[in-house]
């Protein structure tokens, strides 16, 4: 299980930026590198249709995890 604590850093943190991009390759290995899933930002919030990666982590960098989205259960865990 990946260590959650990332989502509160600030996004601008290069840490942050690593831990998102370990969280994709945690999507994409758990799910079997899907071309779309569910973007967990604050806006989407795991509701709207799902998205390509690269939009996912997009969404994550300017907007930041839901903070009420805390198993991932969209997400491989």
């Amino acid at each position: 299980m990946m260590n959650k604590d990332w989502v509160r850093w600030p996004r601008g943190d290069p840490e942050y930026q690593e831990a998102l991009g370990k969280f994709i390759d945690m999507v994409n290995e758990k799910l079997g590198n899907p071309e779309v899933f569910s973007c967990p930002c604050v806006d989407c919030k795991n509701l709207d249709k799902p998205l390509p990666a690269k939009i996912v982590y997009a969404h994550l960098l300017r907007r930041g995890m839901d903070p009420t989205y805390t198993k991932w259960i969209f997400h491989g865990e």
